[in-house]
């Protein structure tokens, strides 16, 4: 109960520099008037809850009008289900094609400014719980503009249920998503899309939470309770999994893979089954023949270090008590904490967020503690998972330094080729000019030759004279 208290505050301060940016000037969120095409109410679309909804059908349209005297610079739609593809309409006539990112929580920006009126049309039917509208400027650090999955990732997470994100990976992911800014990418194993929907959105609430700005990937597996992995086994299909999982590795390509505890923490089966898919996938994922459609989709990859949540061998304690200014100042275990309080559905659960060694739940719940069970870049001798990894922003800058260096040294070896080119051309203009101008001395030469030679004839004939007579 005082863990939810303090949280709660949390939460209060957290939101605080929201409001206060507001009255400095930044986007407010606009009090729209909102007309379904035909009729109907669409209050629902503004309720802040999840559990309603406003159905559309296909070619149907929504009207959001701001307020006289103020301009919409952005929308932000929270959607019962992913829609597809849909068209905003702005009021000077130009059309935005939305939805291709199939994002359930979706931001769209509205460039140009200025603008009084849009209009959101469907071209297949769909549901939105919620519809937002704000002004022009930076808008509440709550509204999620969410990135699209990691072209590369640092670290990949991988998740078996909404929620285990903030239990025991929370205090990790707050750490390197939003204290180190490093390229994180969330993989949750099952979904709820059959069943309880909200658990969807609450997924996306708790990430952004704790700073990941990617947006996660989610399996096809639904959630099915299993008290042992041989449960498990009976209820998923582990090739499956593994193949799955694998797929996530190749395509990713993390310098990190963060999974959760071999014995499923509190003994769930799911977890289990994930760790031992993972341990398979991370030892293979290496080798052409193993899952060979994603090897030829993705390449292979072999993951350079992998850790497991409660891990006894090469065991790491993360410290997660650090302030992160990127969250407003609040340590990585209490964003995890404040995260999982967004999954609403689930505080009926025993379950909280603890970094405590003496926590009397410490061996199942302890977020800080993980294992190093595979690296090929030498073990660890401190408490960081980044230990002897370069993140991929780093490398790339790193690359492209060395690229402008060479850039340059080629540059400079091209001028000096040209000043060579051109001191030899010189040269050999010299030599040619020298070949064609006579030489002054072997002219005179022969000239004095001729001289003595007529000289030595003429006397000749003289000599030759005197003995005739």
């Amino acid at each position: 109960m005082k863990r939810s208290l303090f949280v709660l505050i949390f939460l209060f301060i957290l939101m605080m520099p929201i409001r206060a940016a507001a009255e400095d000037g930044d986007a407010q969120r606009l009090d729209v008037s909102l007309v379904r095409q035909g009729g109907g109410s669409a209050a629902e679309l503004c309720d802040d809850s999840y559990n309603s909804s406003v159905e559309f059908n296909a070619n149907d349209s929504l009207s959001i009008k701001a307020p006289e005297g103020q301009s919409i610079g952005a929308i932000y739609i929270k959607w019962y289900k992913v829609p597809g593809l849909w068209k905003l309409t702005l009021s000077d006539g130009t059309e935005l094609e939305c939805g291709r990112n199939d994002f359930l929580h979706e931001y769209v920006s509205i460039e140009n400014g200025g603008i009084s009126e849009c209009v959101m049309n469907f071209t297949s039917a769909c549901a939105i719980c919620e519809v937002y509208a704000y002004s022009e400027g930076n808008v509440p650090k709550d509204v999620q503009n969410w990135k699209t999955p990691c072209d590369k990732a640092d670290l990949l997470a991988f998740s078996t249920h909404a929620d285990d994100e903030c239990l025991f990976l929370g205090g990790m992911l707050a750490t390197y998503a939003a204290g180190r800014n490093l390229q994180c990418q969330v993989v949750y194993m099952t979904n709820y899309w059959d069943a309880l929907i909200i658990r969807e959105h609450e997924k996306l609430d708790g990430l952004w939470a704790m700073g990941v700005k990617n947006y996660p990937i989610v399996a096809s597996f639904a959630d099915e309770y299993a008290m042992s992995l041989e449960e498990a086994e009976r209820v998923y299909d582990r090739n499956a999994w593994t193949d799955f999982i694998t797929a996530q590795i190749r395509r990713f390509k993390p310098q990190i893979v963060v999974c959760q505890d071999f014995n499923g923490e509190y003994g769930h089966g799911a977890h289990m089954l994930e760790a031992a898919c993972v341990k398979d996938a991370v030892e293979s994922s290496m080798l052409n023949e193993y899952y060979p459609a994603s090897a030829s989709q993705y390449g292979t990859w072999d993951v350079p270090k992998t850790y497991f949540h409660l891990y006894e061998q090469n065991r790491i304690s993360l410290d997660l008590r650090q302030p992160i200014s990127a969250l407003g100042g609040i340590t990585a275990v209490d964003a995890a904490a404040a995260a999982y309080l967004r999954h609403v559905s689930q505080q009926w659960c025993w379950f909280y967020v603890s970094d405590d060694p003496n926590d009397p739940k410490a061996d199942k719940i302890n977020c800080a503690e993980f294992g190093l069970y595979r690296t090929t870049v030498g073990v660890d001798t401190g408490n960081d998972m980044m230990e002897n990894i370069v993140p991929y922003a780093e490398k790339d800058r790193l690359e492209e330094e060395a690229r402008i260096e060479e850039e340059k040294r080629l540059a400079e070896e091209e001028k000096a080729a040209k000043r060579e080119r051109k001191r030899r051309e010189k040269e050999l203009a010299r030599e040619e000019a020298l070949k064609k101008k006579p030489d002054p001395i072997s002219a005179g030469g022969v000239a004095a030759l001729v001289i003595m030679t007529l000289m030595l004839a003429a006397g000749v004939v003289v000599y030759n004279k005197g003995r005739t007579k």
